[in-house]
């Protein structure tokens, strides 16, 4: 009986693998026109300081690897694209590096971080320069500024280890390190405010309208004056919030969920007051994917629990009431859902899906949820990162049994716009 089962296991390994299979291929000189004049840049996490994780930018209709870059030292977290320049940091050694983003070439590398930087945030592109946080536990942290051009030093300050992206807007930046919330010029680095609130942060601050949206872990959503911190509302949640409010059409949407109970939350974004909660069962799930909302709708990723046979996925569902549109559960058994948040853009959505043994980058029609294509390889211990959308093409890092870092640049000259 036990051997019976154990066939029955690996067949439905295979199977679920077999339809997911890419392959991963170097192409050392970029596709010429690659870059436009008027481009919609990914800058920070999920695009913009309100998390919506869309872009207007044309996306790849095909998986073809127009470059890729890799290196010995360690993972990269989730990348950024301005300038023709992709930023990137390490997860494992203390640096951030520069690519250029037509063709993967090397621009520069800053060496001296404190710590590396945390696998689920970015950095930030504004004004020319680059900012970026470090994550060491058990070690000094800091907020460094460097030159976008050639990586030099502008301003540094020590914080706290911080799990989260920074947030840029109106020449300040804001950070969340635990319990407490930062706003530094961002010019100079002088600290104009910081306040502290229960519960830990661990998750990218939204921004809209000069009111900064933080999810605390403790179950609770606050809503502050951007300009000095204080308190304009909180709401309390079922669960612990863990990812990036965003914030769309004057609505902010999160989810907070555990193994046992979840939901995903519209609030009003000025009152805070509940416009819509779906809570049904697909959402008892530890939820770490920060919403993305476009055409409508909203996209969030879940990650499965309890058991192999558990599986997470993307959920689309309606903006405006809630209800669930559609779902797509990701196919392979052993899928550990996706711990990353869905880029959107050009009627496409990009995410991760986690396996036991490897990742996929995956393309879903937004409308359907149905697959376009599927990047990866079985076996190679692949793990990607939220992805960032520019210029036609998809661009996210990866770590290869964690010992390589790699970037990957998805997209043909055809498919730019």
């Amino acid at each position: 009986m036990k051997k019976q089962l154990l066939i029955v296991l690996i067949c439905m390994l295979m199977l679920g693998t077999a339809q997911a299979l890419g392959t991963i291929v170097s192409q050392t000189s970029a596709p010429k026109n690659l870059g436009t004049t008027s481009t919609d840049w990914w800058p920070e996490f999920q695009h913009d300081p309100a998390n919506t994780g869309y872009s207007t930018s044309t996306a790849p209709s095909t998986a073809y690897v127009s470059w890729n870059y890799t290196t010995r030292n360690g993972g990269f977290s989730n990348p950024i694209v301005a300038d023709y320049k992709v930023f990137i940091g390490s997860i494992k050694e203390k640096e951030i590096i520069c690519l250029d983003s037509r063709n993967g070439n090397l621009l520069w590398v800053y060496t001296k971080l404190s710590g590396p930087v945390y696998e689920y945030a970015s950095p930030i592109y504004a004004a020319n320069k680059v900012y970026v946080a470090t994550d060491s536990p058990n070690g000094a942290n800091e907020i460094v500024c460097l030159d976008a051009q050639n990586g030099s030093l502008v301003w540094k300050v020590a914080c706290g280890p911080i799990e989260a992206s920074l947030v840029f807007a109106d020449g300040k930046i804001y950070a969340c390190e635990w319990s407490h919330t930062h706003c530094f010029d961002a010019n100079t680095g002088v600290k104009l405010w910081e306040a502290t609130y229960p519960g830990n942060i661990r998750s990218t601050p939204g921004l809209a309208d000069n009111r900064l949206y933080i999810a605390s872990d403790a179950g609770t959503i606050y809503c502050l004056n951007a300009s000095d911190g204080h308190s304009l509302w909180n709401f309390t949640t079922n669960g612990e919030p863990m990812d990036a409010p965003t914030i769309v059409d004057g609505k902010v949407f999160f989810a907070s969920g555990t193994s046992t109970a979840g939901a995903v939350y519209c609030l009003d974004a000025v009152a805070g007051t509940l416009i819509w909660k779906n809570d049904g069962r697909a959402f008892n799930m530890v939820i770490l994917s920060s919403p993305a909302v476009a055409y409508g709708k909203v996209y969030i990723g879940v990650k499965g629990e309890g058991n192999a046979f558990l599986r997470g996925g993307i959920f689309c569902l309606n903006e405006a009431t809630g209800t669930m549109m559609w779902r797509h559960r990701f196919s392979a058994i052993f899928d550990h859902g996706t711990f990353t948040s869905p880029a959107v853009a050009d009627g496409k959505i990009f995410i991760e899906a986690q396996h036991l043994l490897y990742d996929r980058m995956l393309c879903l029609d937004a409308n359907t949820g149905k697959t376009v294509w599927s990047f990866g390889q079985f076996g190679t211990n692949l793990y990607f990162s939220s992805p960032a959308i520019a210029n036609g093409h998809v661009y996210f890092g990866a770590q290869l049994s964690r010992l390589k870092g790699m970037v990957f640049c998805i997209g043909a000259s055809s498919d730019s716009s």
